[in-house]
């Protein structure tokens, strides 16, 4: 009876996931044909894009087509309107043909693919819950973003809406049944994905170089099981729901050992070049501070332009998509928060109504500081990097114990994989640019996340990438590959991404952890107007009347937008 309950258990969750993954295939097929018909038409029909068979990137390709039209609907309608979700649910529509389902085409790849892989993933909702945030800000964002349309001078509200992500977006239509589980799925889908590609490239794959980053990722995941602190390298993890670095970390892997692919092979894709700026804007998207990720992306563009001689007006044609999301996407920006980029206070106008003068400045200061960033003592005269280093890695108590475990391990595990590609491969020759690429690469990411925000969460799509592009110095294994050992690692590596407490309460029968969102708190102290702010915790959770800010806001409505301006008395 006790197996009868989990199973069904199990398989509710399963066929909950499997609907969301489906609903976003489809919806990533459709766009794909949808830039097909608009700028590829002259193009052969393949199966493979960006290294991979496209249908694995479909449902990625869903998440930012459905992503920036909730964003562009957001200008005039809320997101819990029925019309958002008839327009959302028309967009799958146009990839389903007729459905054909083949024996033929079911073998161990598309079990793990879409059997194995999932069902593991799935063994953390058991226990999972709410990042901190998440109660903080992303969840109250989401219902602001579900009960009314774009606002100007959100940021007035409480600041952290301003750092607005497309998660965001994604994440406000799936509340669900009573139930926030599709918002710990979304997570997942990206882990899903990483872990398709990781091992597409180690057993389907003809590319020795992406086979040997892959195989070289699965064992930093492997060795990420030990280590001072019981592990933790610098390798993804699950991340409590409504959290998206994660997400980051998975799709700066994908990007970073993409691009460098094709940097080293010199290939230029006009159809690739588009979905790498999709994908790699997507990343900004989700959280502004992953940047960096266009550093490969100059270098590309850079080297199909002066050593490829490809047109710059060629490359400015494969722009057009990103660019049409990136002006939504910073006109969304200016209206809501004053500036471009929030909280960079170069790009803000200070003369608008709705902004804050002096607002962004301490704000970015904030995010410095709670990042632990160089930043802060960079600008200072009296303090240097000793300074900074002494206290990130020893003055922080638990936090510095913590964030020096991890690079310590991070550090032991690039020694071991280096010793092991020395003894297992065969060496490989690069090109002077490729190595200087690489180089440029490892160098600004790493100083970029030292400058404004070392912590691990941040860091972990950098160390991974950094570890796959080891893979790219090394050929053929000097002994014969064994693809059942590779198999056994991943394996392992896959089912330790859930926690073994995971296991514990998925057996234990528990109902999945995140059925509700917040926890009724009494709301107290009457701030001004119609505001109130939380008793304890400073937490609102999904409370539109609450605020944690205490300078006075008000609404001005207008014929479309209404606005959060400073109240005066």
């Amino acid at each position: 009876m006790i197996l009868f309950e989990i199973f069904f258990k199990f398989l509710i969750l399963f066929l909950k996931y499997s609907s969301l993954y489906c609903f976003l295939y489809f919806s990533g097929k459709s766009f794909d044909k949808l830039l097909d018909k608009l700028f590829f038409k002259n193009l052969n029909t393949r199966d493979t894009l960006l290294n991979i068979n496209k249908f694995y990137l479909f449902p990625i390709i869903g998440l930012i087509f459905i992503g920036n039209i909730l964003i562009i609907l957001n200008f005039f309608v809320p997101l819990n309107s029925l019309i958002v979700y008839f327009f959302i649910l028309l967009i799958p529509v146009a990839s389903i043909n007729k459905i054909k389902f083949s024996l033929d085409k079911v073998n161990i790849h598309k079990f793990i693919y879409f059997v194995f892989i999932p069902s593991v993933l799935l063994i953390s909702s058991s226990d999972i819950n709410f990042h901190y945030d998440s109660a903080y800000y992303h969840l109250n964002h989401q219902n602001w973003l579900r009960e009314s349309n774009l606002i100007i001078g959100m940021v007035n509200i409480f600041w952290p809406f301003g750092m607005s992500s497309i998660y965001e977006y994604l994440s406000s239509i799936l509340w669900f049944d009573g139930s926030y589980i599709l918002i710990h799925f979304l997570s997942l889908l990206f882990i899903h994905f990483l872990f398709i590609c990781l091992y597409y490239s180690l057993f389907e794959s003809k590319n020795k170089f992406l086979t040997n980053s892959a195989l070289l990722i699965v064992i930093f995941g492997f060795l990420d099981n030990f280590g001072f602190g019981g592990g933790r390298n610098g390798f993804l993890y699950i991340q409590e729901a409504g959290k998206q670095d994660t997400a980051v970390a998975s799709l700066t892997i994908f990007i970073t050992i993409t691009l460098f692919n094709l940097i080293k092979r010199e290939i230029y894709d006009s159809k690739e070049l588009n979905y790498i700026l999709l994908i790699s804007f997507f990343i900004f998207q989700i959280k502004v501070s992953s940047v960096y990720v266009f550093i490969p992306i100059l270098i590309y563009i850079f080297q199909i332009l002066y050593i490829k001689k490809v047109k710059l007006k060629t490359v400015i044609f494969n722009t057009i998509p990103v660019l049409f999301f990136g002006i939504v996407w910073f006109t969304k920006s200016f209206l809501t928060t004053g500036c471009l980029v929030f909280p960079v206070s170069l790009t803000c106008i200070e003369t608008l109504s709705w902004y804050r003068v002096g607002s962004t400045i301490s704000i970015e200061e904030y995010t410095t500081q709670t990042s632990f960033a160089f930043m802060e003592y960079f600008q200072n005269n009296d303090l240097g990097f000793g300074d900074w280093f002494n206290d990130f890695f020893f003055n922080n108590g638990g936090f510095s114990e913590y964030y020096r475990n991890v690079y310590s391990n991070f550090l032991i595990s690039l020694s071991i994989l280096v010793v092991f590609c020395l003894i297992y491969f065969k060496r490989q020759k690069n090109g002077y640019f490729f190595n200087i690429s690489v180089f440029v690469f490892i160098v600004f990411g790493l100083l970029y996340l030292i400058f404004y925000g070392p912590i691990p969460r941040y860091s972990m799509g950098l160390l991974s990438s950094i570890i796959g592009l080891l893979g790219f110095y090394f050929s053929e294994p000097r002994l014969k590959e064994s693809k059942t050992l590779y198999l056994v690692i991943f394996i392992f590596v896959i089912g330790l991404i859930p926690r073994l407490n995971s296991y514990k309460k998925f057996l234990n029968v528990n109902d999945i952890a995140i059925t509700v969102a917040y926890i009724n708190q009494n709301q107290s102290i009457k701030q001004n107007m119609e505001w109130t702010t939380p008793k304890n915790g400073g937490r609102c959770w999904i409370d539109l009347n609450c605020r944690v800010d205490e300078y006075p806001v008000g609404f001005k409505k207008g014929s479309l937008f209404k606005t959060a301006t400073m109240k005066v008395d």
